[in-house]
Protein backbone atom coordinates (compact mmCIF):
# COMPACT_ATOMS: atom_id res chain seq x y z
CA UNK A 1 0.00 0.00 0.00
CA UNK A 2 1.71 3.48 -0.77
CA UNK A 3 1.62 6.27 1.84
CA UNK A 4 -0.06 9.28 0.49
CA UNK A 5 1.73 12.68 0.61
CA UNK A 6 -0.69 15.80 0.70
CA UNK A 7 1.49 18.73 -0.48
CA UNK A 8 -1.04 21.93 -0.41
CA UNK A 9 1.51 24.20 -3.12
CA UNK A 10 3.61 20.83 -4.29
CA UNK A 11 4.66 23.30 -7.50
CA UNK A 12 6.43 25.35 -5.30
CA UNK A 13 9.02 22.89 -4.24
CA UNK A 14 10.10 22.03 -7.82
CA UNK A 15 12.48 24.03 -9.73
CA UNK A 16 11.55 26.89 -11.56
CA UNK A 17 12.58 24.24 -15.30
CA UNK A 18 9.88 22.32 -14.30
CA UNK A 19 8.06 23.11 -17.33
CA UNK A 20 8.87 21.84 -20.43
CA UNK A 21 11.16 23.78 -23.22
CA UNK A 22 8.96 23.35 -26.48
CA UNK A 23 9.13 25.29 -29.91
CA UNK A 24 6.13 26.93 -30.90
CA UNK A 25 6.67 25.40 -34.55
CA UNK A 26 7.42 22.00 -33.72
CA UNK A 27 4.17 20.10 -34.24
CA UNK A 28 4.02 22.39 -37.81
CA UNK A 29 4.76 18.65 -39.82
CA UNK A 30 4.20 18.74 -43.65
CA UNK A 31 1.83 16.42 -45.01
CA UNK A 32 2.00 12.73 -44.18
CA UNK A 33 4.73 13.91 -41.31
CA UNK A 34 6.53 11.58 -39.72
CA UNK A 35 6.71 10.65 -36.16
CA UNK A 36 9.59 8.38 -34.78
CA UNK A 37 10.04 7.10 -31.03
CA UNK A 38 13.41 5.90 -30.12
CA UNK A 39 14.55 4.71 -26.66
CA UNK A 40 14.77 1.73 -24.26
CA UNK A 41 11.96 -0.44 -22.31
CA UNK A 42 9.67 3.16 -21.57
CA UNK A 43 9.44 3.18 -25.61
CA UNK A 44 8.58 -0.83 -26.16
CA UNK A 45 6.03 -0.93 -24.19
CA UNK A 46 4.48 1.90 -26.03
CA UNK A 47 3.52 -0.36 -28.36
CA UNK A 48 1.33 -2.35 -26.29
CA UNK A 49 -0.97 0.52 -25.29
CA UNK A 50 -1.25 3.02 -27.85
CA UNK A 51 -2.68 6.22 -25.46
CA UNK A 52 0.45 8.55 -26.45
CA UNK A 53 -0.13 7.47 -30.49
CA UNK A 54 -3.86 8.32 -30.31
CA UNK A 55 -2.96 11.50 -28.66
CA UNK A 56 -0.68 12.55 -31.36
CA UNK A 57 -3.32 11.23 -34.17
CA UNK A 58 -6.06 13.55 -31.90
CA UNK A 59 -3.88 16.44 -32.18
CA UNK A 60 -2.90 16.55 -35.74
CA UNK A 61 -6.50 15.26 -37.19
CA UNK A 62 -5.84 17.30 -40.51
CA UNK A 63 -1.81 15.48 -40.79
CA UNK A 64 -2.19 11.76 -41.83
CA UNK A 65 0.99 10.82 -39.89
CA UNK A 66 3.32 8.25 -39.99
CA UNK A 67 3.97 7.30 -36.71
CA UNK A 68 6.99 4.56 -35.88
CA UNK A 69 8.06 3.04 -32.79
CA UNK A 70 12.21 1.78 -32.65
CA UNK A 71 11.64 1.47 -28.74
CA UNK A 72 14.20 -1.75 -27.58
CA UNK A 73 13.92 -2.89 -24.16
CA UNK A 74 17.88 -2.09 -22.18
CA UNK A 75 18.72 0.04 -25.01
CA UNK A 76 21.76 2.45 -23.61
CA UNK A 77 23.05 5.78 -25.69
CA UNK A 78 26.58 3.75 -26.96
CA UNK A 79 25.59 0.40 -26.35
CA UNK A 80 22.64 -1.44 -28.39
CA UNK A 81 22.72 -4.87 -28.39
CA UNK A 82 21.95 -5.94 -31.53
CA UNK A 83 22.98 -8.99 -34.62
CA UNK A 84 24.64 -7.30 -37.29
CA UNK A 85 22.62 -6.21 -39.60
CA UNK A 86 19.21 -6.38 -37.32
CA UNK A 87 17.36 -4.13 -35.77
CA UNK A 88 19.62 -0.89 -36.55
CA UNK A 89 17.99 2.04 -35.17
CA UNK A 90 20.05 4.40 -37.45
CA UNK A 91 19.01 2.49 -40.89
CA UNK A 92 15.24 2.14 -39.70
CA UNK A 93 15.45 6.00 -39.14
CA UNK A 94 16.62 6.47 -42.35
CA UNK A 95 14.49 4.54 -44.24
CA UNK A 96 11.35 6.76 -41.96
CA UNK A 97 12.62 9.80 -42.93
CA UNK A 98 11.32 11.33 -39.61
CA UNK A 99 10.46 15.12 -39.57
CA UNK A 100 10.48 14.42 -35.54
CA UNK A 101 12.16 12.03 -33.41
CA UNK A 102 11.68 11.93 -29.58
CA UNK A 103 14.31 10.80 -28.07
CA UNK A 104 13.51 9.08 -24.30
CA UNK A 105 16.97 8.30 -22.93
CA UNK A 106 18.56 8.31 -19.46
CA UNK A 107 16.64 5.76 -18.02
CA UNK A 108 19.12 2.81 -18.07
CA UNK A 109 22.06 5.41 -17.77
CA UNK A 110 20.82 6.49 -14.55
CA UNK A 111 21.99 3.13 -13.05
CA UNK A 112 25.51 3.83 -13.38
CA UNK A 113 25.41 6.43 -11.51
CA UNK A 114 28.33 8.74 -10.73
CA UNK A 115 30.33 6.35 -12.68
CA UNK A 116 28.46 6.59 -15.75
CA UNK A 117 27.10 10.11 -16.14
CA UNK A 118 29.96 11.91 -17.98
CA UNK A 119 30.06 9.26 -20.57
CA UNK A 120 26.18 10.01 -20.48
CA UNK A 121 26.80 13.12 -21.13
CA UNK A 122 28.92 12.78 -24.21
CA UNK A 123 27.14 10.13 -25.74
CA UNK A 124 24.21 12.21 -26.05
CA UNK A 125 25.72 14.81 -27.50
CA UNK A 126 27.41 12.70 -29.82
CA UNK A 127 23.57 10.89 -30.38
CA UNK A 128 21.75 14.58 -31.00
CA UNK A 129 24.43 14.84 -33.36
CA UNK A 130 24.09 11.53 -35.18
CA UNK A 131 20.12 12.44 -35.13
CA UNK A 132 20.74 15.45 -37.13
CA UNK A 133 22.35 13.39 -39.76
CA UNK A 134 19.16 11.61 -40.19
CA UNK A 135 18.01 11.72 -43.85
CA UNK A 136 14.28 13.42 -43.99
CA UNK A 137 12.28 13.92 -47.03
CA UNK A 138 13.44 17.56 -47.38
CA UNK A 139 16.90 19.07 -46.72
CA UNK A 140 16.47 20.16 -43.35
CA UNK A 141 17.31 17.65 -40.31
CA UNK A 142 14.51 16.26 -38.04
CA UNK A 143 13.32 17.88 -35.09
CA UNK A 144 14.27 16.52 -32.06
CA UNK A 145 12.74 16.45 -28.61
CA UNK A 146 14.80 15.11 -25.77
CA UNK A 147 12.60 13.42 -23.19
CA UNK A 148 14.14 12.55 -19.49
CA UNK A 149 13.67 9.23 -17.87
CA UNK A 150 10.68 8.73 -15.63
CA UNK A 151 11.05 9.03 -11.54
CA UNK A 152 11.01 5.42 -9.72
CA UNK A 153 7.89 4.16 -7.82
CA UNK A 154 7.71 3.72 -4.33
CA UNK A 155 6.17 0.27 -4.27
CA UNK A 156 6.45 -0.35 -0.16
CA UNK A 157 6.28 -4.45 -0.99
CA UNK A 158 9.99 -3.78 -2.78
CA UNK A 159 12.79 -3.40 -1.47
CA UNK A 160 14.29 -0.94 -3.27
CA UNK A 161 16.08 1.89 -2.12
CA UNK A 162 13.58 4.78 -4.53
CA UNK A 163 15.28 7.78 -3.19
CA UNK A 164 18.41 6.65 -4.20
CA UNK A 165 17.72 5.77 -7.02
CA UNK A 166 15.53 9.18 -7.97
CA UNK A 167 18.20 11.19 -6.78
CA UNK A 168 20.29 9.88 -9.96
CA UNK A 169 17.61 10.20 -12.00
CA UNK A 170 17.07 13.56 -11.34
CA UNK A 171 20.50 14.04 -12.14
CA UNK A 172 20.60 12.74 -15.54
CA UNK A 173 17.84 14.39 -16.43
CA UNK A 174 19.27 17.30 -15.64
CA UNK A 175 22.18 16.79 -17.78
CA UNK A 176 19.64 15.98 -20.39
CA UNK A 177 18.58 19.52 -19.78
CA UNK A 178 21.71 20.95 -20.00
CA UNK A 179 22.61 19.29 -23.27
CA UNK A 180 19.46 20.31 -24.78
CA UNK A 181 19.90 23.65 -24.09
CA UNK A 182 23.24 23.56 -25.69
CA UNK A 183 21.87 22.04 -28.95
CA UNK A 184 19.53 24.27 -28.85
CA UNK A 185 16.66 21.33 -28.45
CA UNK A 186 12.99 20.82 -27.56
CA UNK A 187 13.16 19.11 -23.85
CA UNK A 188 10.61 16.82 -21.81
CA UNK A 189 10.76 16.76 -18.15
CA UNK A 190 9.11 13.45 -17.38
CA UNK A 191 11.03 13.09 -14.05
CA UNK A 192 9.33 15.81 -11.91
CA UNK A 193 5.85 15.41 -13.10
CA UNK A 194 5.40 11.72 -12.70
CA UNK A 195 7.59 11.84 -9.29
CA UNK A 196 4.72 14.11 -7.88
CA UNK A 197 2.49 11.68 -9.54
CA UNK A 198 3.45 8.83 -8.02
CA UNK A 199 3.67 10.38 -4.40
CA UNK A 200 0.22 12.22 -4.97
CA UNK A 201 -1.53 9.18 -5.41
CA UNK A 202 -2.78 6.09 -4.17
CA UNK A 203 -2.60 4.03 -7.07
CA UNK A 204 -0.19 2.11 -8.80
CA UNK A 205 1.54 3.13 -11.98
CA UNK A 206 4.28 0.71 -12.50
CA UNK A 207 4.52 -2.89 -12.28
CA UNK A 208 7.70 -3.33 -10.45
CA UNK A 209 8.20 0.67 -9.53
CA UNK A 210 10.04 1.04 -13.33
CA UNK A 211 7.47 -0.04 -16.06
CA UNK A 212 4.53 1.48 -16.40
CA UNK A 213 1.41 -0.71 -16.24
CA UNK A 214 -1.54 -0.11 -18.71
CA UNK A 215 -3.13 2.97 -15.87
CA UNK A 216 0.80 4.09 -16.00
CA UNK A 217 0.91 4.72 -19.46
CA UNK A 218 -2.35 6.28 -19.87
CA UNK A 219 -1.25 8.46 -16.97
CA UNK A 220 1.91 9.20 -18.87
CA UNK A 221 0.31 10.34 -22.23
CA UNK A 222 -1.52 12.88 -20.45
CA UNK A 223 1.68 13.84 -19.02
CA UNK A 224 2.86 14.36 -22.54
CA UNK A 225 -0.15 15.89 -23.84
CA UNK A 226 0.31 18.51 -21.51
CA UNK A 227 4.11 19.38 -21.73
CA UNK A 228 3.78 19.05 -25.65
CA UNK A 229 1.00 21.41 -25.61
CA UNK A 230 -0.74 19.34 -27.85
CA UNK A 231 -4.09 20.40 -29.34
CA UNK A 232 -7.16 18.32 -27.46
CA UNK A 233 -9.69 16.85 -29.50
CA UNK A 234 -12.45 15.32 -27.75
CA UNK A 235 -13.28 11.39 -29.32
CA UNK A 236 -16.45 9.58 -28.11
CA UNK A 237 -15.09 6.94 -25.79
CA UNK A 238 -15.78 3.97 -28.14
CA UNK A 239 -14.47 5.69 -30.97
CA UNK A 240 -11.00 6.90 -28.83
CA UNK A 241 -11.19 3.11 -27.93
CA UNK A 242 -10.77 1.58 -31.70
CA UNK A 243 -9.09 3.82 -32.88
CA UNK A 244 -6.22 2.80 -29.97
CA UNK A 245 -6.85 -0.52 -30.89
CA UNK A 246 -5.83 -0.02 -34.72
CA UNK A 247 -2.77 1.49 -33.13
CA UNK A 248 -2.11 -1.10 -31.40
CA UNK A 249 -2.29 -3.70 -34.25
CA UNK A 250 -0.28 -1.16 -36.60
CA UNK A 251 2.58 -1.30 -33.66
CA UNK A 252 2.42 -5.31 -33.66
CA UNK A 253 3.01 -5.48 -37.13
CA UNK A 254 5.65 -2.81 -37.69
CA UNK A 255 7.41 -4.59 -34.37
CA UNK A 256 7.62 -7.79 -36.81
CA UNK A 257 8.74 -5.56 -39.43
CA UNK A 258 11.90 -4.12 -38.20
CA UNK A 259 11.92 -7.06 -35.71
CA UNK A 260 11.25 -10.07 -37.67
CA UNK A 261 11.26 -12.98 -35.04
CA UNK A 262 14.25 -15.66 -35.58
CA UNK A 263 16.59 -13.20 -36.72
CA UNK A 264 19.22 -16.45 -37.30
CA UNK A 265 17.50 -17.59 -40.51
CA UNK A 266 17.63 -13.92 -41.49
CA UNK A 267 20.88 -12.40 -40.92
CA UNK A 268 22.83 -15.35 -38.70
CA UNK A 269 24.34 -18.62 -40.04
CA UNK A 270 21.02 -20.01 -41.14
CA UNK A 271 20.26 -17.23 -43.69
CA UNK A 272 21.41 -20.04 -46.78
CA UNK A 273 20.14 -21.44 -48.34
CA UNK A 274 16.43 -20.51 -47.93
CA UNK A 275 16.17 -17.66 -45.35
CA UNK A 276 17.62 -15.03 -48.29
CA UNK A 277 15.20 -16.25 -50.70
CA UNK A 278 12.02 -16.52 -48.15
CA UNK A 279 11.99 -14.06 -45.60
CA UNK A 280 12.75 -10.51 -47.78
CA UNK A 281 9.59 -10.82 -49.91
CA UNK A 282 7.60 -12.05 -46.29
CA UNK A 283 8.57 -9.20 -44.74
CA UNK A 284 8.30 -6.94 -47.65
CA UNK A 285 4.34 -7.83 -47.07
CA UNK A 286 4.43 -7.05 -43.31
CA UNK A 287 5.86 -3.68 -44.69
CA UNK A 288 2.92 -3.65 -47.02
CA UNK A 289 0.29 -4.38 -44.00
CA UNK A 290 1.64 -2.04 -41.69
CA UNK A 291 0.74 0.95 -44.82
CA UNK A 292 -2.37 -0.26 -44.76
CA UNK A 293 -3.09 -0.09 -40.72
CA UNK A 294 -1.59 3.44 -41.33
CA UNK A 295 -4.40 4.29 -43.94
CA UNK A 296 -7.49 2.69 -41.63
CA UNK A 297 -6.18 4.40 -39.16
CA UNK A 298 -6.41 7.89 -40.68
CA UNK A 299 -9.69 7.17 -41.81
CA UNK A 300 -10.90 6.38 -38.47
CA UNK A 301 -9.64 10.15 -37.05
Amino acid sequence: MKIKTQLLFPFLLLPAIFFAQIKEDLFKLPSYGRIVLVGDGLVERMNEHGYFETLLHAANRNNKLVIRNLGWSGDELGMNFRRPGYGDTDTYLNEIKPDLILAFVGGNESYHQQNGIGAFEKNLENFVENLKKIETRNSEPPKIILVSPIAHEDISRLPVNVSQANNWIEKYTEVIRSVAQSKDLSFVDLYYPTKEKFEQSEEEFTINGIHLSSAGYKTLSGILEKELALKKHEYEKNEAEGLRKLINKKNKEFFFYWRPVNAEYIVGIRKEPFGVITFPPEIKQIGILVEQLDQQIWESK
